[in-house]
């Protein structure tokens, strides 16, 4: 009886051993594939925290090399993302302008939509800000930024998942942010 059994097994995939093995393999790509896009979410996610630390500094540096508020060198409030590599946008006397601050002289983000800066209340990104008498802060804005890497974001720097408060903040339609993390503050003139 065993010696029939030998002649009607063909190929190399047979018995219960093999199907164990392949249901083994596939569960074990299943979770690699799982965990590489994980790590891929997570790996731009602390890239866009490393911009906003890179955007902080030149912010920072800017305001002092000109010695007054940036928003108040630019004419055109969509130019203030550009001021960072761009002189010629300035509208002030700069007394030193020692750019480009920022290596990405676009505002084509590498991975998402566009990617700009603007002046607003320090506390709430989303609301129209007086900075002639509160304090206002820097942000920068990315277009188009998964929901799932902002929530990543917003998770890392301010410790918790809230879009509406803290250094990161976002709005989302369809799974879909524009994020708004918080930069410099406005220098204030003396």
């Amino acid at each position: 009886m065993a010696k029939v059994m030998h002649k009607r097994q063909r190929g190399a995939m047979f018995g219960l051993d093999a199907r164990l093995a392949l249901s083994i393999a596939a569960g074990l790509a299943a979770i690699g594939g799982f965990m590489g896009h994980r790590s891929l979410q997570n790996t731009r996610a602390n890239l866009l925290l490393q911009e906003q630390a890179e955007y902080t500094k030149a912010v920072e540096a800017l305001q002092n090399d000109i010695s007054q508020p940036l928003s108040q060198c630019v004419a055109v409030a969509g130019n203030m993302y550009r001021i960072l590599y761009d002189r010629t946008l300035l509208t002030c006397t700069p007394p030193a302008w020692r750019g480009p601050y920022v290596s990405r002289a676009t505002t084509q983000h590498g991975h998402y939509g566009t990617a700009g800066m603007q002046l607003l209340q320090s506390t709430d990104a989303l609301a129209v800000a007086d900075c002639s008498t509160q304090w206002c802060h820097y942000w920068l804005t990315v277009t188009n930024v998964p929901e799932s890497i902002v929530n990543l974001v917003d998770t890392g720097r301010d410790g918790t998942l809230n879009l509406t408060t803290g250094l990161v903040q976002a709005t989302c339609t369809s799974g879909n942010c524009t994020i708004y993390m918080r930069l410099a503050p406005m220098l204030q003139r003396l």
